[in-house]
């Protein structure tokens, strides 16, 4: 038996429950339940499916969590190689009518959504509209992300990119571009080896 539709693990009504640890529980849980396959997130195309045949709440709520998600799966091999090249040119009509729906599902109050809508914006090559969002954020706490976004819109670049706790980024392309400064906390091996 498997099912054929997508779900937020948070709307999920429960139908029974046992302890996995307890013997008893085990059990139960075998056999009632051992031949049903294990629950797993989608993947981008899943995604996509889901979303258009309405698997999950239509609360703004949920559809922004969905349509975060189908983002990050999209943009997930960026992280993990350097191919394929993930830009606007490379968007599926799909993923590119998630990335204008998400647009209209994060707030203009909330610093982190307007970074995300910028960071949305630029991926779908719209780096005017981008810049006027980086721009306009009040905060000096992002400021090293948003010097980074603004390069990246200069360029005209909507590369995937994945961004460091720092702020500084970490794909090839934009290290080839831009050389992160020395750390003075930090010394190399070589330099913390050296006789005084």
């Amino acid at each position: 038996m498997a099912c054929h539709r997508c779900f937020r693990e948070d709307d999920a009504a429960p139908v029974a429950s046992a302890e996995p640890w307890d013997d008893d529980g085990a059990r139960q849980i075998q056999a009632q339940w051992g031949d049903l396959p294990y629950i797993r997130e989608p993947d981008e195309s899943e995604y996509y499916l889901a979303l258009a045949r309405g698997d999950f709440p239509a609360t703004p709520e949920a559809q922004r969590e969905v349509r975060l998600r189908a983002w990050w799966k999209r943009n997930q091999p960026a992280r993990t190689s350097t191919l394929p090249r993930l830009d606007a040119a490379s968007l599926s009509p799909e993923a590119r009518q998630n990335l204008e729906a998400l647009l209209t599902l994060l707030s203009a109050d909330d610093e982190q959504d307007l970074l995300l809508k910028a960071e949305v914006y630029r991926e779908l090559g719209r780096f005017t509209e981008a810049t006027q969002v980086l721009q306009a954020l009040p905060s000096t706490a992002t400021a090293l992300t948003v010097q980074r976004l603004l390069a990246l819109c200069d360029a005209g670049d909507s590369q995937v990119t994945e961004l460091a706790a720092d702020g500084w980024f970490s794909t090839a392309s934009e290290m080839r571009r831009t050389r992160r400064p020395p750390d003075p906390e930090r010394r190399s091996d070589e330099e913390s080896s050296r006789p005084s």
